[in-house]
């Protein structure tokens, strides 16, 4: 009895490992067979901005060296940094890092509204697996 628990508990610890590589995430949650190659609607840097939602507050993103960005501090609790990574047209994949488990990452999809002004409107995140498919939205503050 001892030997099965302990298999499956190895099992369920290598589970663990491989759904925490960035590459398998990003493919589970985009497969590349059915994941168009769009190019994004705007230039990464036009994403950059503060973004807001009545019940998560402010959601800065800053544009680095070529990466869209999140440095998140709220109190002495919330820390984290999320890069965003560009799939296909206005579609993004998300890995954020806790600053006090780095490596533990989180896996997010996220979307972005470009109107007809050639603006970004808003920006949508799986923040809330419970909810998923549905994103919660940030409204643009420019």
């Amino acid at each position: 009895m001892e030997r099965a628990y302990t298999r499956r508990f190895d099992a369920e610890l290598a589970l663990i490992e491989f759904l925490r590589n960035e590459t398998v995430a990003r493919h589970l949650i985009f497969p590349p067979d059915k994941t168009a190659n769009l190019s994004a609607s705007l230039p990464l840097e036009q994403y950059a901005g503060t973004y807001v939602n009545p019940g998560y507050g402010e959601y800065v993103l800053e544009y680095e060296n070529g990466t869209l960005w999140n440095h998140m501090k709220r109190g002495p609790v919330i820390q984290w940094d999320a890069k965003l990574e560009h799939i296909s047209g206005d579609h993004f994949f998300a890995v954020g890092y806790g600053k006090d488990s780095p490596e533990d990452p989180v896996y997010l999809t996220a979307e972005f509204v470009v109107g007809v002004d050639g603006k970004v409107k808003r920006f949508g995140a799986l923040l809330e697996p419970a909810m998923a498919p549905e994103r919660v939205w940030f409204e643009n503050t420019a």
